[in-house]
């Protein structure tokens, strides 16, 4: 009942603009600037409870809808890079949105409406999702770049990506899984 309700109130969220971003900022070690700023999902409930994406993203996966949350939060971080040409973000993406095959298309159209952004996203990964396909990845990840988009692999040492998987993937950024530092 209670993955039933999270599943309808994903739903509620998105169909009413109830799905926001949370800015994380990544900071250069060296320098103490920020580097960029990783947009986290949040879902917003009707009584004002903010959600983060552990309370979401595992219903949303077993129910279907972690590609639409990924759908929103990229259609809100290029909305948010217009805005304010200074920003940089990243956002996560799932293995089932980087998987999907109509996800290449709707990344080159999104990209084409909004000039000036690609450079300034980063599309974070997790090594898990890299590895359910390598070839299929390896396309995606080179699609991306191709559009000017860097891509990073989140929570690296979590999974089981070889250093030779890490350099054939080509990822610009990687974010080292905290239980292994």
């Amino acid at each position: 009942m209670r993955a039933l309700r999270t599943a309808d109130d994903i739903l509620a969220g998105l169909n009413q603009g109830r799905i926001t971003l949370a800015l994380q900022p990544v900071v250069r070690l060296a320098s103490r600037t920020i580097a960029f700023e990783e947009a986290l999902l949040r879902l917003v409930l009707p009584d004002g409870t903010i959600v983060g994406p552990s309370g979401l993203l595992p219903v949303a996966e077993k129910a279907g809808l972690v590609s639409l949350l990924d759908n929103r939060v990229f259609d809100l971080a290029l909305a948010r890079l217009r805005q304010d040409p200074a920003a940089r973000l990243s956002i996560n993406l799932s293995a089932a949105t980087l998987h999907d095959p109509d996800w290449p298309d709707r990344l080159r159209h999104a990209i084409q409406l909004a000039p000036g952004t690609p450079e300034r996203l980063i599309v974070e990964i997790t090594e898990t999702s890299a590895l359910v396909d390598i070839e299929a990845t390896c396309a995606v990840i080179g699609t991306m770049k191709s559009l000017g988009i860097r891509v990073g692999m989140d929570d690296f040492s979590a999974g089981h990506t070889s250093f030779k998987n890490l350099r054939r993937l080509g990822f610009d950024l990687v974010k080292i899984d905290g239980a292994f530092i």
